[in-house]
């Protein structure tokens, strides 16, 4: 699979459809003061002005990985992007997946164990309640050398073939100039490829 084509059939299937997604629907656990609800106040300026990213997940609710057996609750996810969408990313965004593993692993670390540069980033994946949005820039000497963005994103499980999270990889739409909230692309939107390929040559080893 070409994931450069797969992303140019997914961009032009939202561009011609983003007016005709539904708005959202009201998460009973969300509170106005979550960051998260932040979507809700974007979400038109997101459709608008929105672009398709590929994301890779960082971690998220276990719930999320069984169907949904009827209960379509949504829950939250953390993923990683790159807001420069530079050409590497867009062509092998499996480079994001061996990112979020390398950050995830400092999850459980020693505070002295961690890299500066991530420490950040690391300290947002490990309380549960932090929404924060981290720039993870990195220096010239550093393990990765390119600027990636951390943040918590809503999961509608209708969003997602099967109504669960199965690959590592996800399409996203992001304004990262107009707007702090992401949103994973409604699945109607994916190409019939990405979610052939999904479930089984988006992971790694370890995933």
């Amino acid at each position: 699979m070409s994931f450069e084509s797969e992303m140019k059939i997914m961009s032009r299937n939202f561009r011609n459809g983003a007016d005709k997604i539904a708005p959202l629907p009201a998460v009973p656990w969300l509170k106005s003061d979550d960051g998260l609800s932040r979507l809700y106040e974007e979400f038109p300026r997101l459709m608008e002005r929105g672009e398709v990213y590929y994301a890779s997940l960082v971690q998220a609710n276990s719930c999320l990985f069984k169907p949904a057996n009827g209960d379509l609750t949504p829950s939250v996810a953390s993923i990683i992007y790159n807001h420069k969408r530079p050409r590497e990313t867009v062509e092998n965004p499996m480079i994001l997946r061996i990112f979020s593993h390398y950050l995830y692993g400092y999850k459980n670390k020693m505070p002295e164990e961690i890299p500066e540069w991530i420490q950040p980033a690391v300290s947002a994946i490990t309380d549960e309640l932090d929404r924060s949005r981290v720039v993870i820039k990195a220096g010239a000497k550093d393990d990765f050398a390119m600027n990636i963005t951390l943040q918590s994103v809503l999961v509608f499980r209708e969003h997602l073939p099967k109504t669960k999270l199965d690959g590592g990889i996800l399409p996203i739409i992001a304004a990262p100039k107009e707007c702090e909230s992401v949103m994973i692309l409604p699945q109607r939107f994916w190409s019939s490829e990405f979610i052939r390929d999904w479930s089984y040559t988006m992971r790694l080893p370890n995933d």
